[in-house]
């Protein structure tokens, strides 16, 4: 939903309120629009006797605060169509700043809960290593209204830059592709053989829906090996192999499926995302579609600052399979701070020894890492921002070379300040991993709050 030219950012609006509201709670207002990145939009407004008087004030996304002249002195929050809880109605009325504060703060956690477009285009747009086009073009559509400027790489690794005038070079990373398949052969029947693109867990792959993407389209097929019945003994015990599978289109020969898909064609499982309880998401691709969202989503709310540093965001390919985009785009924009982002395994579920990979919960916020791979100043001040701002994080421990992102480009020409933030992520590399969209929230703010405290004096040499 849109406002008018006059709009501006929600600080400023909720800033621009008489100065007879209570300091500290004005204070809170602000601080609710600043982490919510409300775009505002004040008229005139008084506080007489804790009672709003001819006050407009539009919210978006996702809901809109407005003010009919026939409804006397109140405001009404228009959040129709919204997944709202029975304690609101479609149309509830304020009339007490402490009304306005319990509504702020209830759409707050509705916004919270729901998945925002952007990061349902991410997850729900397929692109394996090497075939990222359709996932960039998604990156850039978001990012082309707020950056000041946006160039693909010839290796596909979308950047987008703020500020860049700035002296000192932020460098913030993640990957946009996902594991998938390749088709290798096809066989008399019209079966398609493949080969794996990136790790995958081959237990896992049985019975999924998949995905061939082919010049024409995608293909539904389904991904399968004999049945259980069929099974011998020592099969049923071991864990299939990749040449033991094959996905059927439902083609009735060879020539059918070739003239269908080609050699060389790529497979993914059938992009899905599910909204669990308490603000849960799991699906296809969180790894490391997730990563995009935070930084593109900090990289917005840097542009809405005044940063002293130039900050690019890099979407880079082909991390599956050796960190690659990182490699080549680490290089070109030669950063003096580096911060990567991609998932990390969350430990709070059956079967994982926490006494060996730490305690790392889904929930409870994004994880700042430390050891050989993050600068120890980098690090010092992510959890400085971290506590001034009262967001949520967890530490986690690394003492041998991380796989991501994060390898490549601490290391790239001279070297450069690197941290690394990560997002727990339960049942990695499967069609069902699960992230907190909290955990998202949360990360995006620690990295436009680091990326907006840096400043001409900083210093990263340790």
């Amino acid at each position: 939903m849109g406002v008018d030219t006059q709009e501006s950012n929600g600080q400023n609006a909720l800033n621009n309120l008489h100065p007879d509201l209570i300091e500290e709670q004005r204070k809170e207002l602000v601080e609710l629009s600043k982490k919510r990145h409300l775009r505002c939009r004040m008229r005139v407004c008084r506080f007489e006797n804790d009672d709003w008087s001819d006050c407009t004030l539009a919210i978006s996304p996702p809901a809109e605060i407005i003010h009919s002249p026939e409804q006397g002195s109140r405001l009404t929050i228009d959040i129709t169509g919204l997944k709202i809880p029975q304690t609101l109605t479609d149309r509830p009325q304020v009339s007490s700043y402490s009304q306005f504060e319990l509504i702020l703060k209830t759409l707050t956690r509705l916004e919270h809960a729901m998945p925002d477009q952007f990061l349902k285009d991410l997850l729900l747009t397929p692109g394996t290593s090497g075939q990222e086009e359709s996932i960039q073009k998604v990156v850039r559509d978001y990012v082309k209204d707020f950056a000041d400027k946006v160039e693909t790489d010839v290796f596909g690794n979308v950047s987008a830059t703020v500020n860049p005038e700035g002296t000192t070079t932020i460098l913030l990373d993640a990957h946009c592709d996902q594991i998938g398949l390749i088709v290798k052969h096809i066989d008399s029947y019209g079966f398609i053989r493949i080969n794996p693109i990136g790790g995958w867990d081959l237990q896992i792959l049985l019975g999924q829906r998949m995905l061939v993407h082919t010049a024409t389209g995608p293909v539904p097929g389904v991904i399968a090996r004999k049945p259980i019945h069929l099974l011998d003994l020592e099969e049923r015990k071991t864990v299939p192999k990749m040449k033991e599978l094959w996905i059927d289109i439902g083609s009735a020969s060879e020539t059918e499926t070739r003239s269908l898909v080609r050699i060389g064609d790529t497979v993914t499982p059938e992009p899905c995302l599910r909204e669990l309880r308490n603000g849960r998401l799991a699906g296809v691709a969180m790894d490391d579609r997730t990563g995009i969202w935070v930084i593109m989503t900090a990289l917005r709310k840097i542009a809405q600052g005044n940063p002293f540093a130039k900050v690019v965001a890099v979407s880079s390919a082909q991390e599956e399979i050796g960190l690659r985009g990182a490699t080549t785009s680490a290089y070109n924009v030669n950063p003096d701070i580096a911060i990567a982002v991609d998932v990390t395994h969350a430990t709070d579920c059956p079967g994982i020894d926490q006494n060996e990979f730490g305690r790392i919960e889904i929930g409870k916020g994004a994880v700042v890492v430390r050891g050989p791979n993050a600068n120890p100043r980098v690090v010092d001040l992510l959890i400085q921002q971290a506590q001034e701002k009262s967001i949520p994080i967890q530490i986690n421990a690394l003492g041998s070379p991380v796989s991501n992102d994060g390898a490549a480009i601490q290391i790239s020409r001279g070297g450069c300040a690197m941290g690394l933030v990560t997002i727990p992520n339960r049942y990695m590399h499967s069609p069902v991993e699960l992230v907190a969209e909290s955990d998202l929230e949360n990360a995006s703010d620690l990295i436009a709050a680091f990326c907006l405290a840096i400043h001409k004096d900083s210093c990263f040499v340790p």
